[in-house]
């Protein structure tokens, strides 16, 4: 059974053993190595739209894109319609009236 407080003997890191590998050591690696992964992601995508395998260039593309391009957020939009009140002392059938008021909402008012 679970007791707050026990850890069940495990104290965590051992003494002795390197923290996980840090970004500034990859990046000095690749450095070292003359390796440029954004580079190779290209080369990957090209070859594989040389090849015709687009799905596979798509991937590589898309991968790429996420460090040029921000992604774009749906936004919700609202729209109130305007109520417009119409009054006659005449009465209008529809195509009448449709006639007469349908473009009161124009800026134009054609």
């Amino acid at each position: 059974m679970f007791k707050t407080g026990n850890s069940h003997g495990v104290k965590g890191k051992p003494k002795g053993v390197k923290d996980k590998p840090k970004r500034m050591d990859a990046l000095a690696a690749m450095k070292r190595a003359s390796f440029n992964p954004f580079e190779a992601l290209i080369r990957v995508g090209q070859k594989a739209e040389e090849s015709g395998d687009l799905k596979a260039a798509i991937v590589a593309y898309k991968e790429l894109c996420c460090y040029v391009a921000p992604k774009l957020r749906s936004v919700e939009v609202e729209i109130k319609p305007e109520i417009i009140n119409v009054v006659s002392h005449v009465p209008l059938t529809n195509d009448e009236w449709a006639k007469k008021y349908n473009n009161l909402g124009d800026k134009n008012g054609t």
